[in-house]
């Protein structure tokens, strides 16, 4: 279980986090400060258009992994897919990355999870995002080469752990656009490759 400071003053102030021993709060902000904007070029909201695009994504992307969910349509609209008529408070945040052919080449997502802050005068809630799923096409894009195939994974990892670095600090960007305080994510599906960086 890792978290990510998206509000490192806020975090500071209820108990969250601690201040490093040597270091000062100016430092510890401008250590976790973001980009205001993502650089991930076609990246968008997902909406119900790509609903097919997405599940066929995931499912190629979670046929990877030894055990994983295997979504229907309406589970992907269900869990993926934020309706404001079925409920007026959003807690999955999905977003799709569509090229200039208009193919959908990579998705992530994450949901809210507020915890109460109580020994806090300032603050009544912290808002923390978590990680939820994700694909990407950079997954499947050695497949052709030559190499063998000890190498050919190393070098799919390789492509995937830059692409999914890239993509999760953009879900960062977003998340803190939104009003988060943190961002969290497991070590389960390809999320070693990034939880580091």
């Amino acid at each position: 279980y890792f978290h990510r400071s998206l509000n490192w003053e806020k975090l500071f102030d209820v108990g969250f986090s601690p201040l490093p021993k040597g270091s000062t709060k100016q430092r510890q902000i401008i250590k976790f400060r973001l980009p205001t904007s993502t650089s991930t070029h076609g990246l968008r909201l997902m909406v119900k258009k790509d609903i097919p695009a997405v599940l066929d994504l995931l499912k190629r992307y979670l046929e990877r992994f030894q055990v994983a969910q295997v979504f229907t349509e309406e589970e992907v609209t269900h869990w993926l897919l934020h309706s404001s008529t079925l409920s007026p408070e959003q807690v999955v945040w999905s977003y799709v990355v569509e090229s200039p052919e208009k193919k959908i080449t990579d998705f992530f997502s994450f949901y809210r999870l507020e915890s109460t802050a109580l020994k806090s005068a300032k603050h009544t809630v912290i808002r923390a995002a978590y990680l939820f799923y994700y694909a990407s096409e950079t997954a499947f894009s050695s497949t052709s080469n030559q190499q063998s195939s000890h190498q050919s994974h190393r070098q799919d990892n390789t492509l995937l752990k830059k692409r999914l670095n890239e993509l999760v600090k953009d879900a960062m960007i977003l998340a803190k656009k939104e009003g988060f305080d943190v961002f969290n994510a497991l070590t389960l599906l390809d999320n070693p490759l990034f939880l580091e960086e």
